[in-house]
C-alpha cells in the first residue's frame, strides 16, 4: 500500500482526488505518531530533517484548492 501512494505522490500524472484519497489512508494518526517517533530518531542520529509525507499532501492540496 505504501508503494502505491508514494507512487502517486511523486508521478505527475496523480490527480488531485488519488492524492486525497491517500491522505486518508496514509495519515491516520496511529500511523502518523509511528512515522514522527522514527523521524525524531533519525534527526537525534543523523541530523537530517525530514518532512512529513501528510504535510507535503496538506500542502499540495491547499495548493491547488485556491
Amino acid at each position: 500500500m505504501k508503494k502505491v501512494i508514494f507512487a502517486c505522490l511523486f508521478l505527475s500524472g496523480c490527480s488531485l482526488s488519488q492524492i486525497k484519497d491517500a491522505e486518508v489512508v496514509y495519515c491516520n494518526p496511529i500511523l502518523q505518531a509511528g512515522r514522527t517517533v522514527a523521524r525524531a530518531g533519525l534527526t537525534a542520529v543523523t541530523g537530517v530533517h525530514m518532512v512529513d509525507v501528510c504535510q507535503t499532501i496538506e500542502e499540495m492540496t491547499e495548493t491547488d484548492e485556491t
